[in-house]
């Protein structure tokens, strides 16, 4: 008989253990819930070969509060942000540095991570995380912002749209994914990375210093061997994981009527604080490429090199510039002459 005794106070020791923890949990408490759908679309982001890695571009949307949304039973329970794309990328020493804060995922560009997160200012939750919540018949859903985070997560980068769909949701623990709260979702072509390949480094906008000549030592109409002055372009590229482009540089300028078929800039003619400008004289653009030495006309495109995939390089384009004479008589004072080039992709 006191062996049914023991029995008997066991089982009952187990059915109270079990009751102590298979009610804790939470639950939207309001029929007929709509869940709030942040769409993240943020457009075309750009991407230079002199990007940092750390964040692009941070979009912001708004979240509408939800008073008293939630109930939790006596016990409390749980809210859960769970992130549905990707997987959470090992931060390097320079991306730790650059985003310190919450995981980052990978997507399915090469290089580009994203991170999201609510920001109800004083908090930001990070995703993925659960939040714990006590007893109470009315939790509320926090009014703020909903940020995206576009990341670079290493130098070499792709480009492309991001995989469009659902990217994260947002529940209580009794509902599940399947009675949301909160979602974001990514339209197509929501989000475009685009890579720009190429840009001048250094100082785009070169003052090249020719010096000062007497006119005695241009004697000869087309005379162009003197005081000239060498510099270069410098470029940046990045191949990024698509196709190789051969880059080029164009070159524009007001040309000699007489010499522009030997890449002769005509002198300015007007200026500002009283400047007297040199009548008969020009300067002469030439390249100063080991295997070319030629002018370089208006209009003309130089090829520099091309790029190579997944790597970085830095194609170099040397160039040299020179008085010219342009006429039989030539006058004293300044000369001035602007050539503008950009960069041509093929």
């Amino acid at each position: 008989m006191n062996r049914k005794i023991l029995m008997s106070l066991g089982g009952l020791c187990g059915l109270l253990l079990w009751s102590e923890s298979s009610f804790a949990s939470c639950y939207i408490k309001k029929p007929n819930f709509t869940p709030q759908n942040v769409i993240m679309d943020m457009g075309a982001i750009t991407i230079t070969p002199s990007s940092p890695i750390g964040i692009l571009k941070t979009g912001s949307f708004t979240i509408n509060r939800q008073e008293g949304l939630t109930a939790c039973d006596w016990t409390g329970g749980s809210s859960i942000g769970k992130i549905l794309i990707g997987q959470e990328i090992t931060k390097s020493a320079a991306l730790s540095a650059a985003v310190p804060k919450g995981p980052i995922y990978s997507t399915n560009v090469q290089g580009i991570g994203v991170r999201l997160y609510r920001d109800s200012g004083d908090i930001q939750s990070y995703y993925p995380h659960t939040l714990s919540l006590g007893s109470s018949n009315s939790v509320s859903l926090a009014g703020g912002l909903f940020k995206v985070d576009i990341i670079k997560t290493s130098d070499q980068v792709g480009t492309g749209t991001l995989s469009s769909g659902l990217y994260s949701t947002y529940y209580n623990d009794r509902d599940g994914q399947a009675k949301p709260i909160l979602t974001s979702t990514l339209n197509a072509e929501g989000i475009k990375i685009v890579n720009s390949t190429c840009e001048i480094t250094g100082n785009a906008n070169q003052v090249i210093d020719m010096g000062t000549i007497q006119r005695s030592k241009l004697t000869t109409m087309g005379q162009s061997d003197t005081n000239e002055q060498n510099f270069q372009i410098d470029v940046k590229c990045n191949g990024g994981n698509n196709k190789t482009q051969a880059v080029k540089i164009g070159f524009d300028y007001t040309p000699d009527p007489t010499y522009a078929s030997q890449g002769v800039i005509a002198n300015a003619t007007t200026g500002s604080g009283g400047s007297v400008y040199a009548k008969g004289i020009g300067i002469q653009l030439l390249k100063n490429q080991d295997s070319d030495k030629g002018s370089i006309k208006a209009g003309d495109v130089v090829n520099i090199g091309q790029t190579v995939l997944n790597k970085e390089t830095t194609p170099v384009l040397k160039l040299r510039a020179r008085y010219f004479k342009t006429a039989t008589e030539t006058t004293p004072g300044d000369v001035s002459a602007v050539v503008n080039f950009n960069l041509v992709y093929q």
